[in-house]
């Protein structure tokens, strides 16, 4: 489940946090086998530090000639908040029992516009889904392995290269550290309350933006 092998398209989830940056700027030194395509799945609800991040992640794998998308669930300007059943949204009854509501943001926001964005550089390529045909680097690090998990896809196999090489989180900030950079915290997907107060008033502001749309009538 880990091993990497000798792909026809070998494609890097990457979710411009620090492990998954990590991967592909080794990458693009040579510190790990060639990928072929980064891609972001972007839930339109990124903090703006994130998406200035991104610009420094494209304009390096390009330059290396690794291919660099952006790809998101909906084609319109739908975003997270437009489902927001999606988020793990915490809940309490009236007799004050406490619970959380079933997650669905990765799989909806995440993994489907990834897979589709996957099938599309295969056709670009003239390939066509086999097993054994797309390899899908995940940034899961050593300290986190029990967030490893096999395709559920029959033409992908998932990989994890820090994970092969004991590279923990603290690892891959050091390495950033010792390029001068800095990769952004991920908390597009941490429930409002948990997010530092500036994210929290951007939500809260396109929310109630977007509710004075719906009372004019706009779309």
């Amino acid at each position: 489940m880990t091993r990497m092998g000798d792909p026809a398209l070998r494609v890097l989830s990457c979710g411009a946090g620090v492990q998954s940056s990590t991967v592909l700027l080794m990458a693009v030194e040579g510190e790990l086998p060639p990928i072929d395509v980064a891609i972001f799945a972007d839930t339109g609800l990124e903090p703006p530090d994130v998406y200035a991040w991104l610009d420094v992640l494209r304009e390096r794998a390009e330059h290396a000639g690794i291919e660099f998308i952006v790809t998101r669930r909906y084609d319109d300007e739908r975003t997270l908040l437009s489902r927001p059943w999606d988020m793990p949204l915490f809940i309490r009854s009236g007799d004050d029992r406490r619970g959380m509501l079933r997650r669905q943001c990765t799989g909806h926001w995440k993994v489907v516009p990834i897979h589709r964005a996957i099938r599309r550089a295969l056709a670009d390529r003239g390939l066509r889904p086999q097993a054994g045909i797309v390899e899908q680097w995940f940034g899961i690090s050593w300290d986190e392995t029990q967030r490893m998990r096999a395709s559920d896809v029959a033409y992908i196999t998932n990989a994890y290269p820090l994970v092969d090489r004991r590279i923990t989180r603290g690892d891959c900030q050091a390495w950033l550290a010792e390029r001068g950079l800095t990769a952004p915290v991920g908390l597009y997907h941490l429930p409002v309350p948990f997010r530092p107060r500036m994210v929290a008033h951007q939500v809260a502001t396109r929310r109630v933006g977007a509710s004075r749309r719906g009372r004019r009538g706009a779309p």
